[in-house]
Order: C-alpha cells, then sequence, then structure tokens
C-alpha cells in the first residue's frame, strides 16, 4: 500500500509508531495515524474502475520538531503526490503536537469485484 511506502520511508514503524485510526496506547516517541475514504469510478461495463484513496496522516508530536515533517513531506515528494499540510496545532488536552497531510492516490484496478 502507497501509505505503508510512505510512513516506512519516513522511518516510521507499522503498529509500533504509525496505525490506522487510533492507538489504544499512544507510543512515547513521534507517531502516526493515518485514515482513508475510498471511491471507485468506471466505464459502463465496469472494465476498468479507477479507485480513488483520500488519505489523511496525523503526525503528533510531544515538542515541535521539524524533522519527521520533513521525512513525511520528502516521501510524499518522491512518490510525486501532490499534498496539503495544515498549520501545527498544540492539542490542550493530549499535551501533543499535531500536524495533518492529506493527499489522494488513484489507481487502476479490475472492475470485476466492484
Amino acid at each position: 500500500m502507497i501509505l505503508n511506502d510512505i510512513l516506512d520511508g519516513a522511518g516510521f514503524v507499522n503498529e509500533k509508531t504509525y496505525r490506522q485510526t487510533r492507538f489504544v496506547t499512544a507510543p512515547r516517541e513521534t507517531y502516526c495515524t493515518w485514515d482513508v475514504n475510498e471511491s471507485y469510478r468506471g466505464t459502463d461495463d465496469f472494465e476498468i474502475v479507477i479507485k480513488q484513496s483520500d488519505f489523511s496522516i496525523d503526525l503528533y508530536q510531544s515538542e515541535p520538531d521539524e524533522r519527521p515533517e520533513m521525512r513525511i513531506e520528502k516521501q510524499l515528494i518522491l512518490h510525486e503526490l501532490p499534498f496539503t499540510k495544515s498549520t501545527r496545532d498544540f492539542i490542550q488536552a493530549e499535551k501533543l503536537y499535531q500536524t495533518t497531510y492529506e493527499f489522494t492516490f488513484l489507481e487502476k484496478v479490475k472492475g470485476e469485484n466492484k
């Protein structure tokens, strides 16, 4: 999956420092959560189907640090994925800084299953 390629390439470890949706117990170090919304479109006979995946990555840090942000951004650029980046926010209840990245990934899939 493209998301694993991006976060692995940025130095995060699946199920240790990143995972889908949330951690029950958050890691002590910088970590990410992600989510995806998927939609499909295709020809009338559904021989060709385009899968659109709209991803969001939330980066959480106890102290502001541009290095993890730069690693994520580098991976998005290397994968030629245009992205938007939110302004870093402080979540008072969690005592964490959050930065969100959003991007879209399009891929062809076989239409027979959709």
